[in-house]
């Protein structure tokens, strides 16, 4: 009897002091029930730190996803369509042994609204009419000059081709120098020069 009192003694004492150091819930009360709640304090520990890993990580995510950016598309711009007549200087140059050519042509851009200046023989003859855009504003008004003269765009020249063949070009956008297809535009008014 005395012998088998003797090793319960020693369970008893390691129960309680297990329970109290490792379970941290502070309600151990009783040799068997405190191992089994240090054994499932630990677990339950474990399975809400998941749970609430898993819910930081979901909100996290939901943190993450930014939603509809702004879309940089802008839209496209018109495109200009020159420079108002008004501000474009032209000189017709004839190019033609037809008395009158570039003068009746400066007539007929001056009728559109064009700024133009006085008719000169060009330095050379042509076979075709050509146009010449002398600057930054002839380059966007040519479009514009071969419409209102119903030329197409074969018809324009660039710096690789040579100067317009004009004395000088001071003061001016764009060089018409007018051929023999424009000769039916003597008709819509007189020279302006003698020499056009």
């Amino acid at each position: 009897p005395a012998g088998a009192a003797v090793p319960a003694t020693p369970a008893a004492r390691s129960g309680p002091s297990g329970s109290g150091s490792s379970s941290g819930s502070g309600a151990a009360s009783g040799s068997g029930a405190a191992p089994a709640r240090s054994t499932g304090s630990p677990a339950a520990g474990s399975s809400s730190a998941a749970s609430s890993s898993s819910s930081s990580s979901a909100s996290s995510g939901g943190a993450a996803s930014s939603g509809g950016a702004a879309s940089s598309g802008a839209s496209a711009s018109t495109a200009p369509s020159g420079p108002a007549p008004s501000s474009v200087q032209v000189l017709v140059a004839n190019g033609t042994n037809t008395t009158g050519l570039a003068g009746a042509v400066t007539n007929q851009l001056r009728s559109k609204g064009y700024g133009t200046l006085v008719a000169v023989n060009a330095l050379t003859t042509v076979p075709t009419t050509l146009v010449y855009p002398v600057d930054a504003t002839g380059t966007s008004a040519v479009p514009e000059v071969l419409a209102a003269l119903g030329l197409s765009q074969s018809a324009v020249r660039t710096a690789a081709d040579g100067p317009p063949p004009v004395s000088s070009t001071s003061g001016v956008d764009v060089v018409v120098v007018a051929g023999p297809n424009l000769a039916g535009a003597v008709s819509s008014g007189p020279a302006t020069s003698s020499s056009g």
